[in-house]
């Protein structure tokens, strides 16, 4: 809620500060005095302040969006895979089944879950938008690094389905390995399709805008 209203709060705050300068402006004799100077220091300091921390908030919220993600073309494909009638791919059926968060399907699965994990998927954000516009992204798209168990435990850990699927029972060792990350979850055999998406895969974004907008 706040996050939507918050666009509407920075424009307010600016109209204000806005109309409070052009009051100093024309009676300038009311810096000389205390309540001037007041409202002196709210207009030039306090208030462009709290413009400048909440845009900067609401630009970083925004980032989480799947809409963020689709900013840049050669993300197009992995979203669209989303919508897939596909069962064995595994985000296609998390976000088809709401298991996690439509709007943020991309950040919640690819953000480390410790505690500079959202800082590290952050900084991570701003290294692709460096290579979208300054090197160009790259023709095969992979991961940094082998996807973690601990993001999916997060929420299955604990799960009555989980920890009692016969494929997870066959080996009385498999849950332990999966739990301490010494066995992936996506080995090959298991749930390994992923984004079903290929370098030269024609893609159009006609249309998206309105699909993955955050005023949904």
């Amino acid at each position: 809620m706040l996050s939507s209203a918050g666009p509407y709060i920075v424009v307010g705050i600016t109209m204000l500060n806005i109309v409070l300068l052009t009051v100093l402006l024309v009676q300038r004799e009311w810096i000389l005095q205390r309540m001037g100077k007041v409202l002196f220091f709210l207009v030039v300091i306090v208030f462009p302040t709290l413009v400048v921390a909440a845009t900067f908030a609401l630009n970083i919220k925004n980032s989480e969006s799947v809409s963020f993600c689709l900013g840049c073309h050669e993300m197009g494909p992995y979203v669209d895979s989303l919508h897939e009638d596909d069962d064995e791919m595994i985000p296609t059926i998390h976000y088809q089944n709401n298991w996690v968060e439509q709007k943020e399907a991309c950040y919640q699965c690819h953000t480390d879950y410790t505690v500079f994990g959202p800082i590290k998927a952050k900084v991570r954000g701003l290294m692709h938008i460096y290579v979208h516009y300054i090197k160009g992204a790259p023709k095969d798209i992979a991961l940094y690094k082998p996807y973690n168990n601990r993001e999916c435990l997060r929420c299955h850990e604990g799960a009555k389905r989980f920890e009692n699927l016969p494929q997870h029972q066959q080996d009385p060792k498999m849950l332990l390995r999966l739990k301490i990350n010494k066995q992936s979850c996506m080995d090959k055999g298991c749930h390994d399709v992923t984004h079903e998406v290929y370098p030269d895969e024609e893609y159009s974004d006609e249309g998206t805008d309105e699909v993955y907008s955050n005023d949904e």
